[in-house]
């Protein structure tokens, strides 16, 4: 029981840093996460691994704290995770334009006008894309696509409107504390 990558470390002894990227190698095999379609050849291990990384310490069973068992030493994405991941849509979309209002709030403070425009006008193309995404990750076959319908669903359409790395950040950035505000908001409500 423990961590994945301490493990990995101890049984093999292997550097902190390899056992990190073979760590990335367990969970994505773990979570049979596809990785050779066409639209993701440009990605490298680099890239997967960061998302790998970002995704054990905030989605496994062992992240935020809690006890690893020895079934779930961070290589299974956290099943309640992913409920509370579906239902945040229902909250979201039963005020999307209140969020939409708070994450431009955000954006207008960090990015120029012009960005700041162009996201404004695809704001709910993109929400609605992303929350279409995190509910249906509820399901096995569907978490294998995550990468595959990232691309499809948020980075192409992206790219298509000419989104830099920074837009793209802030606007993350802004769903996040719209969410957070926008649950704030619901809590007062009730």
């Amino acid at each position: 029981p423990g961590c994945l990558v301490e493990n990995i470390q101890r049984t093999f002894l292997l550097p902190a840093d390899l056992a990190s990227k073979y760590a990335t190698v367990v969970f994505m095999a773990n979570c049979k996460f596809e990785t050779g379609k066409k639209r993701l050849n440009y990605l490298t291990f680099h890239d997967f691994h960061i998302c790998a990384e970002q995704m054990i310490d905030s989605w496994t069973a062992g992240a935020e704290g809690e006890l690893h068992t020895a079934a779930n030493v961070d290589t299974d994405v956290d099943r309640l995770f992913l409920q509370e991941l579906k239902e945040v849509r229902g909250v979201i979309e039963s005020d999307i334009d209140t969020q939409r209002i708070l994450a431009c709030q955000y954006l207008q403070q960090r990015i120029s006008t012009h960005p700041f425009n162009v996201l404004d006008v695809h704001f709910k193309q993109l929400n609605k894309s992303l929350l279409k995404m995190s509910e249906s990750l509820v399901h096995k076959t569907e978490l294998k696509d995550f990468f595959s319908d990232l691309e499809e669903k948020f980075m192409e359409p992206c790219r298509q409107w000419e989104y830099g790395a920074e837009e793209m950040a802030h606007f993350v950035n802004a769903m996040l504390e719209s969410a957070k505000q926008l649950e704030q908001l619901t809590r007062r409500r009730r």
